[in-house]
């Protein structure tokens, strides 16, 4: 029985291994990347916005909590016919982290979202792409080092880390970075967006975070 067991399990931790694929990011330019879904290089997005502070749930463990004002901005926008992705639509998404006070520093180590379906795409010779991250032309100073697919749910793992400390300036932000889908865009944000990451206190010591989640909008 132990045997049939042990088997079992190297069985499901396998299958586990197969469905979880690594996704290829590419780096691009702003407009560079808008000339895949427009004719004139320009292209007319749909923002929303969802915001966070950590004084508030689900930090709520004790006084080391530090004061953060925060946002998950999603931003969509669709292929104009005519171009390379006419009919698609792409998803981007931006991370800012604000106004710290109480705390040392306060980090977000990756994002886990529910993105289905995905399309490849190809960029100035670059092909069967996953997602890109916007590195030049736009916002923010760090970018998804990673990403991997499991079923439905995509996670984009940040390296070095989304990081505020009270010693530096008081904004950061990761660059924009996106998927490509053919389902169009929704009207609301529909989905939740997931975050773990780490809260040093004045203390020094570390406090995890694994229960953050913010509302996002995906296919």
């Amino acid at each position: 029985m132990k045997t049939r067991l042990f088997l079992f399990g190297v069985l499901c931790i396998a299958a586990a291994h197969v469905l979880a694929a690594p996704l290829k990011i590419v780096k691009v330019n702003a407009p560079a990347i808008n000339c895949l879904f427009s004719s004139n290089c320009t292209v007319t997005v749909n923002d929303a916005v969802a915001s966070f502070t950590t004084n508030l749930p689900p930090f709520t463990a004790g006084s080391t909590n530090a004061s953060l004002s925060a946002f998950l901005q999603s931003r969509a926008y669709q292929g104009q016919p005519g171009t390379p992705e006419a009919g698609l639509t792409a998803y981007e998404y931006r991370l800012v982290l604000k106004k710290l006070t109480g705390a040392k520093s306060f980090s977000i180590n990756s994002m886990t979202l529910n993105f289905s379906p995905y399309s490849n795409f190809n960029y100035q010779g670059q092909t069967n792409n996953q997602a890109w991250a916007i590195t030049s032309g736009g916002l923010g100073s760090v970018g998804p080092a990673s990403a991997y697919a499991t079923n439905s749910m995509v996670t984009f793992t940040f390296n070095p880390p989304v990081k505020l400390t009270s010693t530096s300036s008081q904004e950061t932000s990761t660059y924009f970075f996106g998927m490509l889908s053919s389902h169009p865009v929704p009207n609301t944000l529909n989905s939740w967006a997931a975050f773990t990451g780490s809260e040093q206190s004045s203390s020094g010591s570390s406090i995890p975070i694994n229960y953050l989640m913010l509302q996002v909008r995906t296919p």
